[in-house]
């Protein structure tokens, strides 16, 4: 090989030794960059909703809500004057919305599956699917009524006051301190409800997964700032939630066989025992595997690690074990 040909490539193999380390994300550039991008999202889904409501638009709705509203408790434990309350309230009020509209889609989604094994639903899927036009006329109104000009001038505040409040030294050190202690404030409070979760009281396992899933919004908030936070966590994560996001799916389908079915129907006809039985069956079994892995919730918080002062932080090496609390 010609010897000009060797010294450019070891010239090459220098010059990428030493290419400039990017600089570590901020607080105020990152909780910024969520709130444009949550809101973004929001957006998007709300004037998909507009045009039509369907069973994954409400579903992908309902999250981008979840996720905004995360997104606003954390730079709500950051701002002094917290998160834009109107806006949050705004939002929960649509979130509060969907409640019943989400539930019957999810039995419908449930018992449409089990119709070819017991046709006596039939009729009872007729009875759901007229309950379901009705309240998707009332989603398409609460829709229609979300104004959203002055929610988003109160959010481009909210990133005004960031850029200020995280300014310096000083206030990039008190910013962090305060957004890795409403993580951590969040993860207690999972860890807590972990400690009450029994096989017998699937609310138990709901009020775990909602708890869980904050804490799981605001890590997806501040990833920038969290490098032990890959897609394999990630993936983990969405695992343990949809484990228990499935048994309160049943949940929800056993409540409507048995509670006050819609139609003719007073009380659940003994024609739907069998389903009944069927759909308990399924809970107990998927109740047996989340129970195996509900300890799993404690290893999350690993790849995050603590300062000299107690301070929560990232962790600066990709794997390495934490305190766990």
């Amino acid at each position: 090989m010609p010897p000009a040909i060797k010294k450019s490539r070891v010239r090459r193999k220098h010059r990428a030794k030493l290419r400039p380390v990017p600089p570590e994300p901020t607080i105020g550039a990152t909780l910024v960059a969520a709130l444009d991008g949550r809101w973004e999202n929001f957006l998007a889904q709300l004037r998909r909703n507009r045009r039509r409501c369907t069973e994954p638009s409400i579903h992908d709705l309902r999250v981008a809500t979840r996720r905004m509203i995360a997104t606003l408790d954390a730079v709500g434990a950051v701002l002094p004057e917290g998160a834009p309350a109107q806006v949050r309230r705004k939002l929960k009020r649509l979130l509060k919305g969907f409640n019943d509209l989400r539930d019957l889609h999810i039995q419908l989604i449930h018992l449409q599956a089990l119709r070819s094994q017991f046709p006596v639903l039939q009729p009872f899927m007729a009875a759901l699917r007229l309950r379901e036009r009705q309240l998707v006329r009332e989603a398409a109104v609460l829709i229609a009524e979300m104004k959203t000009r002055a929610m988003e001038q109160e959010i481009a505040r909210a990133a005004e006051n960031l850029a200020l409040v995280t300014t310096g030294p000083q206030g990039e050190e008190a910013s962090r301190a305060a957004l890795f202690g409403a993580l951590a404030a969040t993860f207690v409070r999972a860890t807590g409800l972990r400690k009450h979760v029994t096989p017998g009281d699937p609310s138990s396992i709901h009020a775990l997964r909602v708890s869980f899933k904050k804490f799981r919004y605001t890590v997806e908030v501040i990833a920038a700032l969290l490098p032990g936070f890959g897609k394999k966590q990630f993936r983990a994560m969405n695992v343990y939630q949809t484990l228990m996001g499935e048994i309160q799916d049943l949940e929800a389908v056993a409540t409507a066989l048995t509670m006050n079915p819609p139609g003719r129907f007073r009380t659940m006809p003994a024609s739907l025992l069998p389903v009944h039985q069927h759909i308990t069956q399924q809970r107990a079994e998927l109740v047996e595997r989340f129970m195996r892995n509900a300890d799993e919730l404690f290893t999350f918080w690993q790849y995050l690690s603590w300062s000299s002062n107690g301070t929560a932080h990232p962790s600066s090496r990709r794997g390495r074990p934490a305190r766990q609390l």
